[in-house]
């Protein structure tokens, strides 16, 4: 099973070869689903509902792939995976979407800011166990790259660096932010 999630990039084309799996689809709007970067994965975004097991509202797709089938996800579109034969074979391929390049410079942003809290993580299964964390100046690197492209210009890593800094530490940033950790303390 996959857990539901949603992916960054791209329209994602499924094609099952073999056996048969469930799709569950919600649209990106979905708030219902809890969506949170925990546990971290660059391009993912997973969600406190798993859509199996909850009652879910009168909305979203749910689909079954039999050998044969092809399924386009859309861009940002939620979606929780489940193999209900035996045993299941499909091909993945994702495709660029127009917003792309600026999402590259969220994940960047994204990455940057969650690396330190995720060095000293207190749970293992805070870091998907597939992903590597980058340090300080790879991260800032990484960004640099994707604002290149995103902006079609040349961006010194010093300037990208002093940036990121400026924006998280903007005080309408800090007070967002201080407001979502509250939140999220009042709902555990």
């Amino acid at each position: 099973r996959t857990p539901c999630h949603q992916d960054a990039y791209g329209h994602n084309v499924v094609a099952q070869l073999a056996g048969e799996k469930c799709w569950l689809l919600f649209e990106p709007d979905s708030k219902w689903l809890g969506a949170h970067r925990l546990p971290f994965e660059d391009s993912s975004t997973f969600t406190d509902v798993d859509p199996f097991h909850a009652e879910l509202p009168e909305c979203g797709l749910h689909v079954v792939l039999c050998p044969g089938d092809v399924l386009v996800v859309p861009r940002h579109w939620f979606h929780a995976v489940e193999c209900i034969s035996e045993w299941s074979l499909s091909l993945n391929q994702w495709l660029d979407a127009p917003g792309d390049t600026e999402e590259r410079v969220h994940e960047a942003i994204a990455r940057c800011l969650a690396s330190p809290f995720l060095e000293a993580r207190p749970e293992a299964w805070w870091l998907n166990p597939d992903e590597e964390l980058l340090d300080t100046s790879e991260n800032i690197e990484y960004l640099t790259s994707a604002l290149e492209v995103h902006l079609g210009c040349e961006v010194p890593s010093v300037a990208a660096h002093a940036a990121l800094l400026r924006a998280a530490t903007r005080p309408e940033v800090i007070s967002t932010i201080a407001g979502l950790v509250r939140s999220e303390l009042e709902s555990k």
